[in-house]
């Protein structure tokens, strides 16, 4: 049976690391203290080094960079899926075009046969 996996809010995240910056606690005493696995609390501190100001956006958010990145892909996507709606009739418009064509040439040789 697996273990299921914990949860921790940004709140909870930014204290622990506060334990460990501020008053110079052992990332494994705070680990242990805090029933936190082993290794996390090291990443969350690295996470936060990385980035200070956006490092634990929450659950299902994303960092505003990610964001617009996020949005920016969901519009190309939209105006992909117009522009291949828009070559799609311009397909169908170029070979009613060359039927038409096709036609009229044939109109054409019939019309400039000798009559026989």
């Amino acid at each position: 049976m697996s273990k299921k996996r914990k949860k921790y809010d940004s709140t909870f995240k930014l204290e622990a690391i506060r334990l460990v910056n501020e008053e110079g606690r052992k990332v494994s005493e705070v680990e242990r203290n805090l029933d936190i696995s082993r290794g996390t609390l090291v990443r969350w501190i690295r996470e936060k080094k990385a980035d200070p100001e956006e490092a634990f956006p929450g659950k299902g958010r994303l960092k505003a960079k990610d964001e617009e990145i996020h949005m920016l892909k969901q519009e190309l996507k939209k105006v992909q899926e117009e522009r291949d709606i828009i070559k799609k009739p311009w397909s169908t418009l170029q070979r009613i075009r060359n039927e038409i064509y096709i036609h009229i040439r044939k109109q054409r040789e019939i019309q400039s046969r000798p009559d026989v």
